[in-house]
C-alpha cells in the first residue's frame, strides 16, 4: 500500500470510529464526573462543579471543584480542549494523527510527510468519505488569540446519514488542523463545537508562529 493510500485508509478509519462513537452517545446516559479528595486520612467524594462540605477540626468548610480544560502539547502545537473529550494518537512512518474527540465535536492535528500535503489536498481526501453528499469547499479564516489561519469549510452526510461539517486549516510544514461537528437539526453548530472552538481560539499556539 503506497503512502497516499495509507493516508486515505487512516482518515477513513478515523471517520468510521467517530461515527460509531457518535451513534453510541445518542443512547448513552449522562455521565457524572467525580473526584476523590483525601485530607488527613479522611476521604471525600466530590462532584465536578458542585459544592460540597468537609468537616475538619470541628470546623465546617464549604468547597467546590471546577473541572478545567485539558491541555494538548504535540506536533509543534499547544491548545486547550474540553476535559470531557477523549484523546488518541495514531501514526505510521509518514503520518501522525492526534485527535481530541467529544460527542459530537472533534479536533484533529494531522501531519503527513508526503510531498504536497496541505489543507486543499486533505479536504479533498475527506470529501471522498462524504461521497455524493459533499459540498464544494469554501474559503475560511480562523482568527485565534495568537495568529490567523486560512482554511476551507465543507459539509455533507456521514455513513449514517447525519449532517457533518468540517473546517480544515493549513498550518504549513505538512500539517493541517481540522475541526468537525454534527450540527443541530436547524444547521447551527452544536453547543459542544462552539465551546471547543472558543477554547481553541483562546489557546491555540503553533511553534514558529
Amino acid at each position: 500500500m503506497n503512502s497516499k493510500m495509507r493516508s486515505l485508509s487512516l482518515v477513513a478509519a478515523l471517520l468510521s470510529g467517530t461515527m460509531s462513537c457518535f451513534a453510541l452517545a445518542a443512547d448513552a446516559p449522562p455521565i457524572g464526573k467525580y473526584y476523590e479528595l483525601t485530607i488527613d486520612g479522611t476521604t471525600y467524594k466530590a462532584a465536578a462543579s458542585k459544592p460540597f462540605t468537609m468537616h475538619i477540626g470541628g470546623s465546617t468548610i464549604n468547597l467546590a471543584i471546577r473541572d478545567l480544560p485539558s491541555e494538548f502539547y504535540a506536533g509543534d502545537a499547544a491548545f486547550q480542549y474540553p476535559s470531557t473529550f477523549a484523546y488518541s494518537h495514531q501514526a505510521d512512518k509518514q503520518v501522525d494523527v492526534w485527535m481530541v474527540q467529544g460527542h459530537p465535536a472533534q479536533a484533529t492535528l494531522h501531519r503527513d510527510l508526503n510531498i504536497g500535503f496541505n489543507a486543499t489536498v486533505f479536504a479533498a481526501t475527506l470529501r471522498t468519505n462524504l461521497g455524493k453528499s459533499a459540498t464544494a469547499p469554501t474559503p475560511l479564516e480562523w482568527k485565534t488569540a495568537k495568529a490567523n489561519f486560512k482554511g476551507l469549510r465543507q459539509q455533507g452526510k456521514d455513513v449514517s446519514g447525519a449532517n457533518i461539517v468540517q473546517e480544515i486549516f493549513d498550518l504549513g510544514k505538512n500539517k493541517v488542523f481540522w475541526l468537525q461537528d454534527h450540527p443541530n437539526a436547524d444547521g447551527t453548530a452544536s453547543a459542544e463545537f462552539i465551546e471547543m472552538k472558543r477554547l481553541l481560539g483562546d489557546s491555540f499556539v503553533l511553534k514558529g508562529n
